[in-house]
């Protein structure tokens, strides 16, 4: 087909389609690798630089950039299926099975004179307000929070200090449904200092777990990976996504601990990429001290008076 025919985009793009919007996403993205959908006529996409480090990715990006832009229909517009050029991480396979439905990756990038009648709409800084306070709700704090008492010190402090976190999540018993799971989490220095916390604000934006909000607010404020020896404190399994953007946000994988305090019965809890024996764990894995390292551990413990036991 010639650039002068034009065609409208149908229910699904057909494998040229995709080829030819991939090349003129990057081609207008400065060759950065790109992810996008179609949804009614309209292509939303994302960018992102191969090689930067930050714990995201094209896909995360036009994730969390259509429940930034649109949080009223993003269910609905992320049921479609996502095409990305960059081979899938952790984190991508992990935040489609959470929050998207389909993913294809990679798809090549190639011109084939077609001319696809849509309009595009680039969602990539849409994203970074992804960890503005949600709703009015804190997402993300740097160091320790103010504590009546002395500082945690042991596996079993710091896991009460994140069960008292998430039992000062808000909830709005009205509408459950857009209201956050009580779920916090706690970065922890090898040395044992309190680097950062966040809470689950996931009310409107289901991307937004406590663990995202760690792992991408750490590097947004840092501009770095999670430090070698840390230890991460949560008070309920990390799912796909979440273990996801943690494998892919760690410095060293080798010495990274993940503790965490309740099961999750969920599906997309299962078997994830920080679970060791997992297919998810050989499936990534690019050394033998990571694909054998015991990274997540559950910590049951009793939180303190007026905490609730199960977050």
């Amino acid at each position: 087909m010639c650039a002068r025919d034009r065609k409208p985009v149908g229910p699904a793009l057909t494998p040229d389609e995709v080829e030819e919007l991939a090349w003129r996403l990057q081609a207008r993205s400065a060759g950065e690798r790109v992810a996008f959908l179609e949804w009614e006529g309209t292509i939303y996409f994302a960018h992102h630089r191969e090689g930067d480090p930050a714990p995201t990715s094209a896909v995360v990006k036009l994730v969390q950039g259509i429940y930034e832009l649109v949080p009223d229909r993003a269910h609905r517009i992320l049921r479609r299926r996502i095409f990305s050029t960059a081979e899938p991480t952790p984190m991508c396979t992990g935040t489609v099975k959470v929050a998207a439905r389909r993913l294809t990756a990679p798809v090549r990038a190639t011109a084939r004179g077609l001319h696809v009648d849509v309009r595009f709409v680039d969602v990539t800084e849409a994203s970074s307000g992804a960890l503005r306070p949600a709703r009015g709700a804190p997402s993300f704090a740097a160091g320790p929070p103010e504590l009546p008492g002395p500082p945690p010190r042991s596996h079993a402090d710091f896991m009460r200090l994140a069960l008292r976190l998430a039992s000062e999540v808000r909830r709005d018993e009205a509408n459950l449904y857009r209201s956050p799971r009580p779920v916090a989490s706690l970065l922890v220095s090898s040395g044992g200092d309190i680097l950062a916390t966040a809470t689950n604000t996931n009310g409107w934006n289901r991307t937004l777990h406590a663990e995202v909000n760690l792992v991408q607010g750490h590097y947004a404020r840092s501009g770095a990976g999670l430090p070698p020896g840390a230890r991460i404190y949560t008070t309920r399994k990390p799912c796909k996504m979440c273990a996801g953007l943690i494998w892919c946000g760690a410095s060293d994988l080798r010495s990274l601990t993940v503790y965490y305090g309740e099961e999750d019965r969920g599906r997309a809890a299962r078997q994830t990429v920080l679970t060791l024996g997992s297919p998810e764990r050989s499936r990534w894995s690019r050394d033998e001290a990571a694909l054998r390292h015991r990274i997540e551990e559950p910590l049951f413990v009793t939180a303190c008076p007026g905490s609730p036991t199960r977050p």
